[in-house]
């Protein structure tokens, strides 16, 4: 995961067994109640992972 904009990596839970990988994105400061913000990531999936199709 490469951060363009808006975020920064946070920590990450990696499994490549399950082409599992989680992480956070961390804010330049915290949001207030209802607040949205926009980002802008990359995620780079490599051979043997599954191609990813499912972003939440």
């Amino acid at each position: 995961m490469t951060s363009l904009r808006g975020c920064r990596p946070g920590r990450s839970v990696h499994r490549p067994e399950d082409g599992l990988l989680v992480m956070e994105l961390l804010f330049e400061r915290p949001l207030a109640k209802g607040e949205t913000i926009i980002t802008e990531h990359t995620l780079s999936n490599s051979a043997p992972f599954p191609h990813a199709t499912n972003y939440e």
